[in-house]
């Protein structure tokens, strides 16, 4: 899974993009099955064969529960959690570093289950030609 496979996606949080490895925090609909994803997505631009990404992937009955319950379309549900983020105090911290933007899909997750959501982790590698 990479950016490039969401729909009404929005970057959420990125650790210090100066960097050689970055990582981003990405909420979008995969395109094919317009699951929600929160995507935490390894970007190494010295080796790319290091790529890699862990999502959530919440199925689209239940993004559609938890947007009745947070009262936001769902075409608008990325940008409203993206914006929640805004709210925490990850947005304080003037150069983010990896464990950082880790430290917030935790975060993410955690309230997935406070607003009682379900979800799976997923996992993949990417290819050399990602980037």
């Amino acid at each position: 899974m990479n950016h490039n496979k969401l729909v009404c996606c929005t970057y959420a949080f990125t650790s210090d993009e100066d960097q050689t490895i970055v990582e981003d925090l990405i909420i979008g609909y995969d395109e094919d099955t317009f699951n929600l994803i929160v995507l935490l997505e390894h970007s190494d631009y010295i080796n790319p064969e290091n790529n890699h990404s862990t999502w959530a992937e919440i199925n689209k009955n239940d993004a559609y529960k938890l947007s009745r319950r947070l009262k936001t379309p769902m075409t608008e549900l990325p940008s409203f959690m993206a914006d929640c983020i805004e709210e925490w105090e990850w947005s304080e911290i003037i150069n983010p570093t990896l464990s950082d933007v880790r430290g917030c899909f935790g975060d993410v997750l955690d309230s997935l289950i406070f607003e009682k959501c379900k979800y799976k982790i997923r996992q993949s590698k990417a290819s050399k030609d990602r980037h």
